[in-house]
């Protein structure tokens, strides 16, 4: 089905908490300096509301447990971590992460927590906690040119690398170094 509109970015989650992901968009707005977020629930409902500063990399994540996906607006390595679905200033502020990076967010041990990470000329920096500070993993996975991307390869519960190139995911079902333990091959159907 169609859900938003040209100039949209579209972001997948699970909005209620009810273990299943839908759809929704996000429509910055230079006017009002803001970001408006329009989330599709299960039951057909929308949750809208205004989040972060027209500019800012936007996440979405289950920041604190709780099974409901929820915004973050990240600037210049400042993240900015919402634990509802509604306007208002962030629950938790943590710096991680400079710009030029590739911000990501998933959760790297299991826990139930999305946290933050980085991709950076093929290593990807991560972090167990939602504080300030170091790196906790590193892990060096594909080339320096790869595009790297997160996600939950096994269905186990723990977020770990892929590395894209040329239309090939090649990824990885623990967060360590080491080679693919699955491949996909994406190709282009006219």
């Amino acid at each position: 089905y169609r859900w938003g509109r040209s100039g949209d970015l579209p972001v997948v989650g699970d909005w209620d908490g009810d273990g299943t992901q839908t759809v929704g968009v996000v429509r910055p707005d230079a006017a009002r300096d803001s970001n408006r977020f329009l989330l599709r629930n299960g039951d057909g409902s929308v949750l809208d509301f205004w989040y972060g500063r027209h500019g800012d990399r936007l996440l979405v994540g289950d920041w604190n447990g709780d099974g409901t996906w929820t915004p973050a607006a990240v600037r210049n390595g400042v993240w900015s971590l919402r634990n509802s679905n509604s306007s208002g200033g962030a629950d938790t502020t943590v710096t991680f992460g400079r710009a030029g990076d590739r911000y990501l967010a998933g959760d790297w041990d299991g826990d139930g927590d999305f946290t933050p990470g980085v991709h950076r000329a093929g290593t990807f920096w991560l972090r167990n906690s939602a504080g300030s500070g170091p790196s906790e993993l590193k892990v060096r996975f594909g080339r320096t040119t790869d595009h790297g991307y997160v996600g939950d390869w096994n269905g186990n519960g723990t977020w770990t690398p892929a590395a894209v190139r040329a239309g090939v995911w090649s990824m990885r079902n623990s967060n360590s170094t080491g080679a693919a333990d699955t491949t996909v091959v994406v190709v282009k159907f006219d």
